[in-house]
């Protein structure tokens, strides 16, 4: 079973910003954030919870666009 982000968690992008969770917003399938410039953000749950493939050194990957952070979490 999926486990969808929760309000209060904190998460890091692939890029390495962190992002706090504000609420899902479930019926239009959204997460609803506060990025570390203390702006709110709106990123689709699809995309949010996605991967991106990266290619480092003839190696390629897929990682998670964003990891949840159980320390920082509320």
């Amino acid at each position: 079973m999926f486990d969808y982000p929760k309000q209060g968690e904190v998460y890091k992008s692939l890029f390495g910003e962190y992002v706090m969770i504000l609420t899902v917003d479930s019926y239009h399938r959204a997460v609803i954030y506060l990025d570390s410039d203390n702006r709110t953000q709106v990123m689709k749950l699809e995309d949010f919870m996605g991967s991106a493939t990266v290619s480092y050194n003839g190696t390629t990957r897929s990682l998670p666009m964003f990891t949840r952070c159980k320390e920082m979490s509320l």
